[in-house]
């Protein structure tokens, strides 16, 4: 059986908060050998754009509540 990313991720969305936390240190304690290449500033501007989309769609959310 093959474990994909989105697996993954399908899981940790249904943890608890403290172990979501646990994950994500140990992911990023993982992920320090890995490396990566530089984003272009394209790709920055992109990423960081969708990222804020996403805050406002949770913030817009947030207040029909």
């Amino acid at each position: 059986m093959m474990t994909t990313a989105q697996d993954v991720l399908n899981q940790y969305v249904q943890l608890p908060i403290a172990e979501k936390r646990k994950v994500i240190s140990a992911l990023l304690r993982e992920s320090l050998d890995i490396e990566t290449p530089e984003m272009s500033d394209e790709e920055l501007v992109f990423n960081a754009e969708e990222l804020f989309l996403e805050l406002d769609r949770r913030e817009a959310g947030n207040g029909e509540s």
